[in-house]
C-alpha cells in the first residue's frame, strides 16, 4: 500500500505543476487527452491504495477524481471534463448492460416477494419521509412557498429521494464478485426502480415545464416503450455477433455501447433503460449470457475507473458549502426511510439488516434530474437542484463503503 500512496502522490504533484506550466495554458489542462489519459493513470493509483481495506477501489477512483478535478487542485477543469463527457457515457452504457446481464428471471422468482416489498416499502416511505420533513426543509432553505409551489417541491424532493444509482451497485458487485440472494435482490430492486425513477422524473419535469396531463403521460410511456424495443433490437444483434463469431467480442460490445447510446440521444429515449433491456434480453432469453457477462467482467476495470474518476472530478463541493445543512437533513430523513422500507419490506433477515446501504449512493440520473429542475422550476428552481446535487454528493462518497459492507456482512463476497 506505501508504494501505491507514493506514487500516487508523486502524480499529484507531477500534475498539479504540469496543470501550471507557462503560457496560455498549462499543459495538461490545453490537452483533453493528455488530461484523460493522467485523470485514469492516477485514478487507478488511488483505487489500489484501497484495496485490500474496508473501502472498495471505486471510492479511491473517486476521491482521486475529486482532488484533481476543478473543485480542488484544478489538475483537471471544467472545460476537460465537459469534453470528456461522452468517454462517461460510453462507460455508463457499458455499466447499464451488465446491471441488465445481472437480472436472472429463474433467480428472481425465488425473491420476488422481497424485491416487490422493499420496492412498495421504499416508495411509500420516501413520500412519506419528505412529507414529514418538508416544514424543516422549508426552514432551512428559508424559502417561502404558496401550497402549489409547496407541493411541487414535494414532488420534486420525493422523486429524488427514491433515486438509486445502478452504476454503483454493478460496480461493486463486480469488484467484489459478490454472488447470492442478498445481491440478486438487491440487483432486482435497483433495476425496476430505475424504470420507476425514469417515469417519475419525467412526470415531475413535465409538470414543471408543461403541467402535465394525460398527454405527457403517454409521451412518456411512449418513450419508455421505444427505449426497451431499442434495447431489445441491440439485443438481438449482440446475440447473432456471439452466435456467430467466437473471436474480438470486447470491441463489438464497446461499438454497441457507442451505438445505442447515440441512436437513444437521436430519438430522445432513455440509453440507460435500452442498455439495461439488452443485458436482460441477453441474459435470459439466450445462451451467450455467461460470455456476454465475462466480457463485461474483462473489460470493467477502466470502465469503472473513467466513470467513476470523471464523477469524483464533477462534484461541485462548492454548492454543498452553500446548501450544507439542508443537504444534510435531506440525505438522513432518506437514509432513515430507506433503513424501515427495507426491513419492513424484506423477508430475509439479511436484507432486513443490511439491505438498506445498498440503496444508498445516487448518480447521474438524479444530476439530470437536478439540472430539469434547476431549468423548469422558475421561483425555486436554482435551490432545490442545489440541493439535490449536494445530497448526490453526499451518498456518492458514503454509498460505495455501505454497500461493500452489506455484502460482507451478507457472507457474499467471495
Amino acid at each position: 500500500m506505501v508504494s501505491f500512496i507514493l506514487i500516487a502522490l508523486f502524480l499529484i504533484i507531477v500534475g498539479f505543476f504540469l496543470s501550471r506550466l507557462p503560457g496560455k495554458e498549462g499543459f495538461l489542462l490545453s490537452r483533453d487527452t493528455a488530461a484523460f489519459g493522467y485523470l485514469v493513470i492516477s485514478s487507478f493509483f488511488g483505487g489500489k491504495i484501497l484495496k485490500n481495506t474496508v473501502f472498495p477501489q471505486i471510492t479511491g477512483y473517486l476521491i482521486t477524481g475529486m482532488l484533481v478535478g476543478p473543485y480542488f487542485l484544478s489538475i483537471i477543469d471544467v472545460k476537460n471534463l465537459s469534453h470528456l463527457g461522452f468517454i462517461n457515457e460510453i462507460a455508463l452504457a457499458l455499466i447499464a448492460f451488465a446491471a441488465g446481464a445481472k437480472v436472472d428471471f429463474l433467480k428472481a422468482k425465488k425473491i420476488w416477494k422481497d424485491i416487490t416489498g422493499v420496492i412498495i416499502f421504499q416508495l411509500i416511505f420516501a413520500f412519506l419521509a419528505v412529507g414529514i420533513g418538508m416544514p424543516v426543509l422549508i426552514k432551512v432553505l428559508r424559502i417561502s412557498p404558496t401550497l402549489k409551489e409547496a407541493l411541487l417541491i414535494f414532488l420534486v424532493l420525493s422523486a429524488a429521494a427514491v433515486a438509486k444509482s445502478p452504476a454503483t451497485t454493478i460496480a461493486i458487485i463486480i469488484e467484489t464478485k459478490a454472488e447470492g440472494s442478498f445481491t440478486d435482490t438487491i440487483i432486482g430492486v435497483t433495476i425496476i426502480k430505475d424504470i420507476i425513477i425514469i417515469f417519475l422524473f419525467s412526470f415531475v419535469a413535465a409538470l414543471l415545464s408543461s403541467g402535465g396531463g394525460v398527454s405527457a403521460i403517454s409521451n412518456l410511456s411512449l418513450e419508455i416503450l421505444n427505449s426497451i424495443i431499442l434495447g431489445a433490437v441491440f439485443a438481438g444483434i449482440i446475440i447473432a455477433y456471439f452466435s456467430f463469431f467466437k473471436g474480438e467480442r470486447i470491441p463489438f460490445i464497446l461499438g454497441a455501447a457507442f451505438l445505442i447510446s447515440a441512436v437513444a440521444h437521436h430519438f430522445h429515449f432513455h440509453s440507460l433503460l435500452s442498455c439495461m433491456v439488452a443485458g436482460i434480453v441477453i441474459k435470459n432469453l439466450s445462451s451467450i449470457g455467461k460470455n456476454f457477462m465475462s466480457s463485461l467482467e474483462e473489460s470493467s476495470l477502466p470502465v469503472l475507473i473513467v466513470f467513476f474518476s470523471i464523477s469524483g472530478a464533477s462534484l461541485n463541493f462548492s454548492l454543498l458549502k452553500l446548501i450544507f445543512p439542508a443537504a444534510i437533513f435531506f440525505v438522513i430523513i432518506r437514509l432513515i426511510s430507506l433503513y424501515l422500507s427495507t426491513y419492513l419490506g424484506a423477508k430475509d433477515l439479511r436484507i432486513k439488516r443490511y439491505g438498506w446501504m445498498g440503496f444508498v449512493a445516487q448518480a447521474g440520473l438524479t444530476l439530470g434530474f437536478a439540472g430539469i429542475i434547476g431549468t423548469s422550476f422558475h421561483e425555486y428552481g436554482e435551490i432545490l437542484k442545489n440541493l439535490i446535487i449536494s445530497a448526490v454528493i453526499i451518498t456518492t462518497i458514503i454509498g460505495p463503503p455501505l454497500f461493500a459492507f452489506s455484502l460482507k456482512k451478507a457472507k457474499e463476497i467471495k
